[in-house]
C-alpha cells in the first residue's frame, strides 16, 4: 500500500504568524537550555512556559490546558509550550532504509 499524502493547503503566512511562531519556538528552546532547574522545582510534572517564564504547572494536563485558555488570549495561547519534566531524558532511535522509507518511524524508546 503507498502512502497518502495529505494534500496542503497554501496560506500565506502573516507577520503575526511569523511573530507567534518565533514566541513558540523561544518557549521550547527554553524548557531545553533550562532542564536542569525545572528537574529541581517540576521533577514528574508538566510546566507551561510562555516569554521565557513557568506560568503554570502541575500533573494533570487538562487542568493546566484549561487554567491556561482562562488566562490568555488565544493568539497569547497558541505561543505557550508545556512540556512534561522528566527524571531523565528520553531518546527516540528511527529505522531508516526500511520499507517505511521516506518516512522514519519510532522503533525503540532508548532511556
Amino acid at each position: 500500500m503507498k502512502p497518502v499524502k495529505p494534500k496542503l493547503t497554501k496560506h500565506p503566512m502573516t507577520e503575526e504568524d511569523a511573530l507567534s511562531l518565533k514566541r513558540f519556538g523561544g518557549n521550547h528552546d527554553y524548557v531545553f537550555r533550562n532542564i536542569g532547574e525545572l528537574r529541581e522545582s517540576y521533577l514528574n510534572q508538566y510546566v507551561a512556559v510562555y516569554d521565557g517564564k513557568v506560568v503554570d504547572h502541575g500533573t494533570d494536563l487538562q487542568e493546566i490546558y484549561d487554567r491556561l485558555r482562562e488566562k490568555y488570549p488565544m493568539k497569547e495561547y497558541d505561543t505557550i509550550v508545556v512540556k512534561f519534566v522528566p527524571e531523565k531524558d528520553v531518546k527516540f532511535l528511527f529505522a531508516s532504509g526500511s520499507s517505511a522509507a521516506p518516512y522514519a518511524q519510532p522503533v525503540v524508546p532508548a532511556i
